[in-house]
């Protein structure tokens, strides 16, 4: 989470693992259109994806067919469209544990 200088709140992300603990699920990423651009959501990945340290798991997102933003967000961290949709709407998006941080 990032705040600004009045201690509100302008970026957050919501991850989360499955329940064996196998997969790391980035379930949003939010920034305060106000914030955009300023690569808040990138530096939110990066540190969902530093925190699992070694032996990490695998990590999955999913993202709206229309969000090209959030499509080159996960792209530029390593995660690959796998083409399995979710709905209409939502894109599978994953990286392999095996990959190096991105």
């Amino acid at each position: 989470m990032d705040l600004d200088e009045q201690g509100e709140v302008i970026a957050a992300c919501h991850s989360g693992f499955d329940s064996d603990g196998d997969v790391l699920l980035v379930f949003a990423i939010g920034v305060r259109p106000d914030h955009q651009g300023a690569g808040l959501a990138t530096n939110l990945l990066s540190q969902v994806i530093g925190s699992v340290g070694p032996g990490r798991p695998d990590l999955v997102a999913r993202t709206d067919v229309r969000n090209a933003r959030s499509q080159r967000l996960f792209a530029g961290a390593g995660f690959e469209d796998t083409g399995a949709r979710s709905g209409d709407d939502l894109a599978l998006w994953a990286k392999s544990s095996s990959d190096p941080l991105g």
